[in-house]
């Protein structure tokens, strides 16, 4: 029994020599690997960490793009904005556009407003005009050595081509005392118009611009704003703003004689005079009842009819 309790001490003596020698050891090992790591630990923030030791938290990057997903969004982003400047550019050629258009739309209505003035212009010393015989439009003085007749449609390309060719010659002639001109209107056109019988409202609406002086300025505006043939024509509409409007001044009164076709009958009676005489084409030109062909033939009948 002495024994073996002897042995059991001397074992538990062994053990607790054994556990001195472990911790020892372990106390050595801990110190060599202490000053190992601190020798191998790279100097700054990516140094190893020590067994045991909590890491540093880092700062978190949660919500911040990273890697290919943070590129892609960054180009999206990109993109939006290329678009944005895009639009924005788009927007600006379009109101650039506009302004252009507008500009263009203004300088034609100020160009046709400037023709429309020079086609009314009249020398010093032209007359008003009147209607002679309800039918006849007349410029001059009777006493003038040349008596100029025109049978015009004012329809007619030829009868605009002539006018206004003609307009500086006839217009001082009459003015200075030369010539008296006498202007038949007729609709040998009429079907030339969708709907027809635009030849017979142009006329009638010259012959209302004679109550109040402003035939011979309307004539010449309608030559100038004539309409093609095969087409609708101006309106009365057209016709009443046309002969009221600036470059003609007519007053408004005319309205309901141009609406009501006051002259149509007196058109229509130039017509049939026309065919009566023999007459093929307009324009008609005659100058002392001889008929001429184009403007040098009339100034030179004009010019002959003074000696």
């Amino acid at each position: 029994m002495a024994n073996s309790n002897k042995k059991r001490n001397t074992g538990g003596t062994g053990a607790s020599a054994g556990k001195d020698a472990a911790k020892k050891a372990a106390a050595g090992a801990k110190a060599s690997t202490a000053k190992s790591g601190s020798q191998n630990r790279p100097s700054g923030k990516g140094g190893a960490v020590k067994v045991g030791d909590t890491p540093k938290r880092t700062k978190s990057n949660a919500g911040k793009p990273s890697g290919r997903g943070a590129s892609g969004s960054s180009k999206a982003v990109a993109d939006a904005r290329k678009a944005a400047s895009r639009s924005g550019s788009q927007l600006w050629l379009w109101v650039g556009a506009a302004v252009v258009v507008v500009a263009l739309a203004v300088a034609g209505v100020i160009a046709i407003n400037n023709r429309s003035d020079e086609a009314s212009a009249l020398p010093d010393g032209f007359p008003q005009g009147q209607l002679v015989d309800n039918n006849t439009l007349v410029y001059g003085d009777d006493s003038a050595p040349a008596k100029v007749d025109w049978w015009v449609d004012l329809l007619c390309p030829a009868c605009r081509q002539f006018e206004t060719a003609a307009a500086e010659t006839i217009e001082k002639a009459v003015a200075d005392g030369k010539a008296q001109l006498r202007v038949h209107p007729v609709n040998i056109l009429e079907q030339q118009s969708n709907p027809p019988g635009y030849s017979t409202r142009a006329g009638s609406a010259v012959m209302c611009a004679a109550e109040s002086g402003k035939s011979y300025q309307l004539m010449k505006t309608l030559y100038e704003e004539q309409p093609a043939e095969g087409g609708p024509g101006l309106t009365d509409g057209e016709l009443v703003d046309m002969a009221t409007g600036g470059s003609v001044g007519a007053p408004s009164s005319i309205e309901q004689c141009i609406t009501d076709g006051t002259y149509a009958d007196s058109v229509n009676g130039n017509t049939q005079q026309f065919d009566t005489n023999g007459f093929t084409g307009t324009p008609t030109v005659l100058v002392n009842d001889q008929q001429t062909q184009g403007v040098d033939a009339m100034s030179s009948a004009i010019e002959a009819a003074q000696g």
